[in-house]
């Protein structure tokens, strides 16, 4: 039979945000935010029967801090561009282990403290508003483009084989995600299309850099993805909707099976896919 673990908790959060319009249009903003994160239930049961949870997992904590400047220019041009700062305490990661038989497994642990800091930004702009300055009769494309850049690393923490996780990336954080592309739209008419970029990423806080057979463990390679979307509405009531998600059909994956469902190795994102949605509102 299992042990019986009972935990108490009592805590206070603290949270502040501050913004100042520059203009009537542009605003300048600031926020500082704690969270916690507790110990769950599913952090203490093994996603696999060869994995292993330490008992005395113990609770996270975290410090936000974010600056930025929002707004629009005219009506041509929109922006949110912002830096931000994580503090995380007794972060939950997974560690590669092996057993005496020599067998790789990963042991769920606290790993001590890491830091996220990087830049967000979305700017988003219409050429024909910026030219003309007023509504045009071929209607409106807009150039766009979203990015994180992110620096997500471990602090000093020791391990048991003389390895240190100090300025190891922190698992499944993605130095860079892209997002770009044009939006057009005429009327009742609307089409979107956007490549989407995500830099590699480790599935583990060693950064272990060469997979194992099983595929548990082991670099995530950047890919990218191409999508595109169409929306058109007859009137107040009938309207459609379309999309083609990975058209180029890439074959690319996003993370890596601990051995629960659906089982070891890497899971491999969807292929080319269409979706056609037609509606009646009333």
């Amino acid at each position: 039979p299992g042990l019986l673990t009972t935990r108490s908790r009592q805590f206070v959060l603290v949270g502040s945000g501050l913004s100042y319009h520059l203009t009537p249009t542009i605003q300048a903003y600031g926020n500082y935010s704690q969270s916690f994160r507790p110990v769950s239930f599913s952090d203490l049961v093994p996603s696999a029967t060869t994995d292993q949870v330490d008992p005395d997992l113990k609770d996270a904590r975290a410090q936000n801090v974010d600056i930025g400047i929002k707004g629009q220019w005219g009506q041509y041009l929109r922006f949110d561009i912002s830096y931000f700062l994580l503090k995380y305490q007794n972060r939950i990661g997974q560690l590669s282990q092996k057993n005496a038989l020599n067998q790789s497994y990963l042991f769920r642990t606290n790993v001590g403290e890491s830091t996220s800091q990087g830049l967000e930004a979305y700017i988003e702009w219409d050429p024909v508003a910026a030219i003309l300055g007023h509504q045009s009769s071929w209607g409106h494309p807009s150039f766009f483009i979203s990015t994180s850049l992110l620096q997500a690393t471990y602090g000093d923490f020791p391990l048991a084989n003389g390895q240190n996780l100090r300025g190891k990336q922190v698992e499944y954080a993605p130095q860079e995600i892209i997002r770009t592309g044009i939006s057009y739209r005429l009327a009742s008419f609307s089409m979107t299309y956007q490549i989407s970029h995500t830099s590699s990423v480790f599935s583990d806080a060693q950064n272990s850099s060469t997979p194992l057979a099983s595929g548990l463990i082991g670099p995530i390679p950047a890919y990218q993805v191409h999508d595109v979307a169409f929306s058109y509405r007859w009137n107040t009531h009938l309207y459609m909707k379309s999309s083609i998600n990975n058209l180029l059909n890439a074959s690319y994956f996003t993370r890596r099976g601990t051995g629960a469902y659906p089982g070891f190795g890497i899971l491999p994102a969807e292929l080319r896919n269409i979706s056609f949605t037609f509606g009646y509102t009333w």
